[in-house]
């Protein structure tokens, strides 16, 4: 019979009348550069920028498992908000967009060339790129050198996905927490550092065992010291906190610890 498998012609696949066939779009697809423990990143794309599909750039795996959710990245925004402001590790602008969005100008700071492409080219994507300034470099070098600073930002780096497998003190030994706080502190005291989920205040405490430091997860307190309010951030409405967030300085202040930011 004509078109069987025995002729010489490729068989056609049948398909049943009335049942539509879904067309694989490439633009569905996670880029080619991500691991495959990395691609449920892709899949929560606009959950990290809203706006992603409008030409956002994520362009290596860091910044993928890095960049902070932006309902999480809005709520710690609102808190910074200030005239000048500092986002001194911004990876490719995920929270240096949305203190745009909140205070009049933004110093988004990092050592990589890619990523202040990356903060460049989402920055216009958002339209705040003209109440920012990107300065590549170490922030251990640039921070000292930056004058009428209002609040500072960091978020430095927790080791990638695997940092779960460390202690709470272990992550922020890691990081040189106490190293990246008395740095920011030189310029501001109102700083705000994202921590891993497994950080508590005890560890914080801990790490700055020998500083005048009041810490709190709850309940304020109210001390003539450095005063610590640890902030958990949750997502989705999930019990378990994506991130927290440690505020120094004028900016711990919430009584309120706890902020689950409405879902994107």
């Amino acid at each position: 019979m004509a078109g069987g498998p025995d002729d010489g012609q490729a068989a056609v696949p049948h398909v049943s009348r009335g049942v539509e066939i879904p067309r694989l779009d490439v633009d569905d697809l996670p880029p080619s550069y991500l691991s495959p423990t990395a691609q449920k990143y892709w899949k929560q794309r606009t959950t990290y920028f809203s706006k992603f599909d409008e030409g956002i750039q994520l362009l290596d795996e860091e910044s993928w498992f890095s960049v902070t959710p932006e309902a999480i990245a809005a709520h710690q925004a609102r808190r910074l908000q200030g005239r000048r402001v500092v986002d001194g590790c911004c990876g490719a602008g995920g929270n240096a967009i949305q203190l745009a969005l909140t205070s009049e100008h933004v110093i988004a700071v990092d050592i990589d060339p890619l990523k202040i492409q990356m903060a460049q080219a989402n920055a216009a994507v958002y339209g705040v790129a003209d109440k920012m300034e990107f300065i590549l470099g170490d922030n251990r070098a640039v921070l000292p050198t930056l004058k009428d600073i209002d609040n500072i930002f960091l978020s430095p780096p927790w080791g990638g996905p695997d940092y779960n497998q460390l202690t709470g003190v272990g992550v922020l030994e890691q990081m040189n927490f106490r190293d990246v706080l008395e740095m920011a502190s030189a310029v501001t005291p109102n700083v705000a550092i994202m921590l891993p989920r497994t950080v508590n205040h005890e560890d914080i405490l801990e790490v700055l065992s020998d500083a005048k430091l009041t810490a709190w997860e709850d309940d304020p307190l109210q001390a003539d010291e450095i005063i610590c309010e640890l902030e958990s951030n949750y997502l989705h409405h999930k019990r378990a906190p994506k991130v927290k967030t440690a505020y120094f300085g004028d900016l711990a202040h919430a009584p309120n610890k706890s902020t689950n930011p409405p879902s994107p």
